[in-house]
């Protein structure tokens, strides 16, 4: 003899409810919206982010080179020099004046700058505020290599020959 069950006891333990055909499709497609919109703002985020960086190229630097990639042409000896500090770095990184140039730094950027010279601190810079410009002047040939205070990744190189 089977014992006897409570029809309560039949029903599925499932905490989901039971839904018709018309719900699971009406449900699915709401779904399949909300992955389209997804994918839609996946989209316009990417083409924002392309154009951004179409507009500001970046300034990748090797670590163990003072050579920037996509800089400016290294400039031909002179007497002076400009370089701009921008928020893609320094622009161009290498410059090259003749003994008793001088090389003028504007902060084109909106943030602090302050220029940080390797083995030669007399040449470091206060802080350049937005458009403000610094100048020195390089009497020595030689290599002065120098980077951004506010970033260090952006660096320069000065050319005295």
């Amino acid at each position: 003899m089977e014992p006897e069950t409570n029809n309560s006891e039949r029903q599925s333990t499932s905490s989901e409810p039971i839904i018709s055909h018309s719900q699971q499709l009406a449900r699915d497609a709401k779904k399949r919206r909300i992955l389209k919109r997804i994918i839609i703002l996946v989209i316009i985020v990417l083409v924002a982010v392309a154009y951004y960086y179409s507009k500001h190229p970046l300034q990748i630097t090797s670590p163990n080179s003072t050579q920037t990639i996509n800089e400016e042409p290294v400039n031909e000896i002179a007497q002076e020099a400009s370089v701009s500090l921008t928020a893609a770095g320094i622009m161009p990184a290498t410059v090259r004046v003749s003994p008793g140039g001088t090389v003028t730094w504007t902060n084109g950027d909106q943030a602090n700058h302050s220029l940080v010279f390797t083995g030669n601190e007399d040449l470091n810079s206060d802080t350049l505020k937005p458009k403000d410009t610094y100048s020195a002047t390089f009497d020595t040939a030689g290599e002065y290599h120098y980077h951004d205070s506010a970033n260090p990744a952006y660096s320069g190189i000065i050319i005295v020959q």
